[in-house]
């Protein structure tokens, strides 16, 4: 099992400004702050494993700054774990491969189903980008210094509100670029690229 471990210093940028955001005042109008949980399930196309074995742990904190009645733009922090697996379980460091991201997206959400008497949208659609820095690395394969760090996606999503403060959104991700792109000893071209899917819960402070 190979290990690699690095942190950008633009994610510790990053994430200084999101905590300051997050300590204003947003309790007016205009800004929302959630805080996040729940899973990432990944696969790569070009490691010889098929579907979505990839059980991963996706969590942090997200901000959202009102435009109009139902249009936001939010700026999310998180921890992501993405990867490859021969099965959903498996515990055998040779059978998976396990790439844990500091992930920062933009998403652009348009808010419908208005409950007048609750004060709330019940569904909302999410389109957006996010980048991702690569920390760890925990790989049975190729060269770890071949994969890079940094990791630029497409978002697509859907949410519903059970309550003004608790909900529940899906989504859908995607690489940009791939994650690996090298020629091993024996010539052979090898590329990674990711995508995932997410269910995760919303709470609204």
């Amino acid at each position: 099992m190979i290990h690699k471990t690095h942190i950008d210093r633009s994610v510790c940028f990053l994430l200084i400004l999101f905590f300051i955001l997050s300590s204003q005042k947003i309790s007016g109008q205009a800004f929302k702050a959630s805080a996040i949980v729940g899973a990432n399930l990944s696969q790569i196309d070009g490691d010889n494993e098929y579907g979505f074995r990839k059980i991963g742990l996706t969590a942090g904190g997200k901000i959202g700054y009102g435009i109009d009645k139902n249009k936001f733009v939010n700026l999310e922090f998180l921890y992501s774990e993405r990867g490859s697996s021969t099965t959903l379980f498996a515990s055998e460091p040779e059978s998976k491969i396990v790439l844990r991201y500091i992930e920062v997206p933009i998403i652009f959400s348009i808010h419908d189903w208005y409950k007048e008497e609750k004060k709330y949208h019940v569904v909302r659609a999410d389109l957006g980008f996010s980048y991702g820095n690569l920390f760890q690395l925990e790989t049975p394969i190729g060269d770890p210094e071949a994969f890079r760090n940094h990791d630029f996606s497409y978002i697509l999503g859907a949410g519903f509100q059970f309550s003004k403060r608790i909900g529940l959104c899906i989504r859908y991700t995607r690489s940009l670029n791939k994650m690996l792109d090298y020629t091993d000893v024996d010539g052979k071209n090898i590329t990674f690229e990711g995508y995932f899917l997410t269910t995760r819960m919303e709470y609204q402070f």
